[in-house]
């Protein structure tokens, strides 16, 4: 039986060229790794491929057995997810890393750290539509775009569900409401908006958008999640 591994990422230039910032989420059974870098000076397309390269180098590093796994990869950039489905990738390789108008390939030296990894795992590349309301996807979405906005420092988390699915409040603490949910329905666009602030500063806050086609899916993930918690 293969192991799956999820890995859902996003990239965020703030021009392009400009500050940028790239965030992943990397989840294996009950584990989820977060993580989010910036860039003073860099393009979208090269934080959505950074994105995908940290987090299977973080992966290919941490790796402790030789079970066989297949890595399935999530990502709103059709830049990239079509070069992979689309044979555009073998293509270039086969050309000299020319594209069919003669033009050379940008971000070849991505481009070859990735097929490193391509050429190791199996892989399925799946397109997300961007704010969507995908739960990973705008998570990723709200880190890399933090990352860029205040270049801040390398954010590194791994989160055990299993373990903090009953977390104790420290006694003699008060909550904190920056924390509440906030619920916002919009008639006009029939869709329903969740906002919770994020636990690390260095994240803007949580939007979770959720309209007629994508609710089943996250309603789906939602049940999943509370089963866990409640175990």
């Amino acid at each position: 039986m293969d192991n799956i591994l999820k890995i859902y990422t996003d990239g965020a230039c703030l021009g392009n060229p400009g500050k940028g910032g790239f965030a992943w989420i990397l989840i294996r059974g009950d584990i989820e790794y977060r993580h989010s870098e910036s860039n003073p000076n860099t393009t979208n397309n090269r934080m959505e491929l950074t994105a995908i390269i940290s987090a299977l180098t973080f992966f290919d590093s941490k790796k402790t057995s030789n079970k066989h796994y297949t890595i399935e990869i999530f990502s709103d950039s059709q830049y990239v997810v079509d070069a992979i489905n689309k044979g555009w990738l073998s293509s270039w390789q086969k050309n000299g890393w020319k594209k069919s108008n003669k033009e050379a390939v940008k971000n070849q030296d991505l481009w070859e750290q990735l097929i490193v990894f391509l050429n190791k795992y199996e892989f399925r590349f799946h397109w997300v539509r961007g704010h969507n309301g995908d739960l990973y996807n705008e998570q990723c979405d709200q880190m890399a775009n933090s990352a860029a906005v205040q270049q801040s420092p390398i954010y590194h988390e791994m989160v055990n569900l299993k373990k903090n699915s009953n977390p104790k409040m420290p006694q003699n603490k008060q909550t904190d409401t920056s924390n509440q949910l906030e619920i916002k329905l919009n008639k006009t666009s029939k869709t329903l908006t969740l906002k919770q602030q994020a636990n690390n500063p260095n994240e803007l806050p949580h939007t979770i958008v959720i309209n007629k086609d994508n609710f089943d899916a996250i309603f789906e993930k939602i049940t999943l999640l509370k089963d866990l918690l409640n175990k």
